[in-house]
Formats: structure tokens, sequence, C-alpha cells
């Protein structure tokens, strides 16, 4: 196995177990303000805007199973479905903004960058609130913890994404390499290496 699979492999790694400890014991759930903070999707995101929606894709429908799992046991998959594998899943769909991402960070163009991570963080925020407390609970026939047309849900996303964005352009701004790999699969080998060796 070659650095570049190893990497990939430890990368995955540490976005899995991250993402199913926010989900299983730092779910932040604030009763006084009545807000729910997502960071549940935030390792995924990041995963997503390194490597791809594909790869992110992978890791959180295998994250979303286990917590899953965790959470429901084998007893209701359509709940498992709704709360779990689909919005988390879909949140990695951030990671279309991966290859605008490494080409702006790459070309140190900090305002473009941070533009597309808060527009991923935004965008996959989005789907993962409508369908954890809109769609889920319509289809499920359930009663939401955070109904749509409610002013906490709205505060709620955009606190999620704002946090998300956050702490992922920090990254980009102070630490690029956690954004773009050794071998970015959007940038050749010499745009990388002129960011990476700096």
């Amino acid at each position: 196995m070659n650095q570049r699979s190893k990497s990939l492999l430890i990368d995955c790694g540490i976005a899995l177990v991250l993402t199913i400890l926010m989900g299983s014991m730092m779910k932040l759930v604030i009763d006084q303000l009545g807000m729910y903070i997502g960071l549940t999707m935030l390792p995924i995101l990041w995963l997503s805007l390194r490597y791809g929606y594909e790869l992110g894709s992978i890791v959180a429908l295998i994250a979303s199973i286990i917590l899953g799992i965790l959470s429901y046991g084998f007893s209701d998959v359509i709940l498992m479905l709704l709360y779990y594998i689909i919005p988390i899943t879909l949140s990695a769909g951030g990671g279309l903004f991966a290859r605008n991402t490494h080409k702006t960070l790459n070309n140190r163009r900090y305002s473009s960058t941070y533009l597309n991570i808060a527009t991923a963080s935004l965008l996959a925020s989005l789907v993962y609130y409508l369908v954890l407390f809109w769609i889920g609970p319509l289809i499920a026939k359930q009663s939401s913890l955070l109904p749509i047309n409610a002013k906490d849900f709205w505060i709620s996303l955009i606190v999620t994404a704002a946090i998300n964005a956050l702490i992922l352009c920090l990254m980009a701004r102070f630490v690029p390499k956690t954004i773009i790999p050794k071998r970015s699969p959007y940038l050749s080998r010499k745009e990388t290496s002129a960011l990476l060796n700096d």
C-alpha cells in the first residue's frame, strides 16, 4: 500500500470516528434556546471537500448506518434511513465544491476559498436540516423537534452552517494541507507541490 492510499484511509478513518462520536455523544441540543447544532456533518463535509463527494458519501453512509444501529438497533430501518442515513449521506454533497476550493486555495485566493467553503457548508446544512426536521418527520408522520416554520429551525441551520464554515475556513487559511491532500485529485502535481512546499 502506497503513502497516498495510507493517507486516504487514515483520513477516512478520522472522518468516520469523528462522525460517530459527534452523532452519538456530541450532538448539541440547547434546550434553553431550542436550537440544534448539527456538528455531526462537519467531518463528512471536511472529507468531501478534501477528496470529493463520492468518497465523502461512502464514509457518510457507513457512519450513518452505525449511528442508526446504535440508536434504533435493527428494529426500525425506516427511521434509521430518515434520521441518520439520508441526512448525513446527503451532507457529503458539499464536496461538489471541492475542485473550486482546491484551485482557489492553491492560488491563495482566500476570499474565493472562503466563499466556496461557506457555500458548501450552507447547502450541506440546508439539505441536512430539511431532511432531518421536515421531510423525515413528514414521511414518518411524527412531530418535528424543529418545525420548518419555526424561527429556531432557521437560526439553528444558519448557526450550524456558520460554525462548520468557520472551522473549515480556519483550517484552509492556517493549515492548507488539511484541505488539499498531497496529491489532490483536482490539481496537477506541480500545482500541489507549489503549495505544500511553502
